[in-house]
């Protein structure tokens, strides 16, 4: 009896999906919920076999150079373009559309759409030629240039090159409202505000940026002015400190303005929260002093800004808003504790003492004794003062923890007096009447952090005198003039 004949159970090959198909499923969604194909997946797809297969499939292209366009698609000055016309159905017009004279390459993406008697145009964005349609799509349909002008978004979200090195400018780049840009959703996006815009923290598709990594802080700035954006791009590049945050790069992009920073691991304050109970040990001790010292040198390099450069040295910047939740910190290889680096420069800007006083903008109760007087006081001094009190509460921190801190700022609540005593802030001076006057005094709670009065002694009244040393001399443009430059002194009997 014959064996029973073996039936074979093997199946058919699936057939390979087309290129339109796999670039429509290499799609991701951004963070604005819209899809964009990564540019790293757009070179892997466009390769010399997948354009070969493509462009063979077209009998209109019989008579044309294949290997030529081949090789002019995938020399990746092309590959955006090709892909658009893989994704709209205009593979036979690519000899036009790509021709090296009347054609588009990927630099002249995205371009313009205009209606015009005989319908929608296409033109490029910028050029000589500009006003002019794009000859390339001369007698193509409606529909086809239509396609080409909506899906031209998803393929191009724009590449961000390598940070400047210190010193020079962040790349400027202005997008048109439609652009996609490609920033990821990984579940760890955080919002806060600041002293000038929201701060979102993004995720960088890989393949499109030559940053260090892929994590990054967006702040797009309340304000649509020009000015206003310049000044604060101007003020992160007043120096070359390594305590004052990066920018790696800026954009317009519709209405609003963009800075993009490199993102810390978390502000000063948070990681006061985090580390409540700090050991106190030489290596940290170290590595405060050191951290202290580079903040310092940011505020020497502002207060000195272009001292070289100005005739009598009557100009300067200012940060505006030293506290500890604008001071961040980065991992840095060469300092296990992190790098803490002054952010938020929202709130400076530069400044004279001819300039009117007392009309800049600051966290309320960090302003100094004479910021509400008549006269006034120049921006300088605000920053020593808020210097002066973020000192206080880093050593509070060091010595005593974040706890301290805590009880620090409850025994300053009080009614302000720069606000009739209507309000109650954490404000580190009061107002009292004195030998029928009144004298700006520290509160007890800030005298008592780091000495004992005797019960017998009288208010401490704050003048501007400062020590005669000459590291404290305003005319040297000393670094910082904190708590401990207001002095106290009895008035005269």
């Amino acid at each position: 009896m014959a064996a029973p004949r073996r039936i074979s159970r093997r199946r058919a090959a699936s057939p390979r999906p087309d290129l339109a198909s796999l670039l429509r499923r290499h799609c991701v969604r951004s963070s604005s919920g819209r899809r964009f194909l990564p540019y790293g997946a757009l070179r892997r797809l466009v390769c010399e076999e997948s354009v070969r297969v493509e462009l063979s499939k077209h009998p209109q292209l019989r008579g044309a150079d294949l290997n030529d366009l081949t090789r002019r698609i995938c020399g990746g000055s092309n590959c955006r373009v090709f892909a658009l016309l893989v994704l709209v159905g205009l593979v036979p017009a690519v000899a036009q559309v790509l021709h090296p004279v009347t054609g588009i390459s990927d630099s002249d993406l995205p371009l313009r759409r205009l209606k015009s008697r005989r319908g929608h145009v296409l033109r490029r964005r910028a050029g000589p030629d500009s006003d002019a349609p794009l000859s390339c799509f001369a007698g193509r349909k409606q529909r086809h240039l239509l396609d080409f002008y909506k899906c031209q978004w998803t393929v191009a979200a724009p590449v961000f090159p390598a940070p400047p090195a210190r010193g020079r400018p962040a790349p400027h780049f202005d997008f048109p409202a439609r652009t996609i840009l490609p920033f990821r959703e990984d579940g760890r996006d955080e919002r806060r505000s600041g002293s000038s815009g929201e701060v979102t923290w993004v995720t960088v598709e890989p393949s499109h940026h030559g940053f260090s990594n892929d994590f990054a802080a967006l702040k797009r700035l309340r304000s649509g002015s020009p000015e206003e954006f310049r000044r604060e791009v101007r003020l992160l590049g007043v120096g070359v400190h390594p305590h004052l945050v990066g920018l790696w790069a800026t954009w317009k992009h519709g209405p609003h303005y963009y800075l993009l920073f490199p993102r810390a691991r978390c502000d000063l304050r948070e990681y006061w929260e985090e580390n409540p109970a700090p050991r106190l040990s030489p290596e940290r001790m170290r590595w405060a002093s050191k951290q202290i010292l580079g903040l310092a040198g940011v505020l020497r390099e502002m207060d000195g800004y272009g001292a070289e450069e100005r005739s009598g040295g009557d100009r300067f910047a200012y940060h505006g808003d030293v506290k500890a939740e604008n001071v961040l910190l980065f991992d840095d290889a060469a300092e296990p504790l992190g790098r803490l680096v002054l952010a938020d420069v929202g709130s400076g800007g530069f400044s004279s003492p001819s300039d009117a006083p007392n009309k800049y903008r600051t966290t309320p109760y960090l302003k100094p004794p004479d910021y509400d007087v008549r006269g006034g006081s120049d921006p300088r001094s605000l920053d020593r003062w808020a210097f002066g009190c973020f000192l206080f509460d880093f050593v509070i921190w060091l010595l005593a923890g974040t706890g301290a801190i805590d009880d620090f700022e409850d025994e300053r609540f009080s009614p302000d007096p720069l606000l009739g005593h209507r309000v109650d802030s954490q404000i580190y001076f009061d107002l009292r009447e004195w030998r029928g006057g009144t004298a700006l005094v520290i509160k007890e709670a800030v005298l008592n952090v780091h000495r004992r009065r005797p019960p017998s002694s009288g208010p401490v009244l704050l003048t501007r005198r400062y020590r005669s040393s000459q590291r404290c001399t305003p005319t040297r443009r000393a670094p910082l003039t904190c708590m401990s430059c207001w002095t106290s002194s009895k008035p005269r009997s």
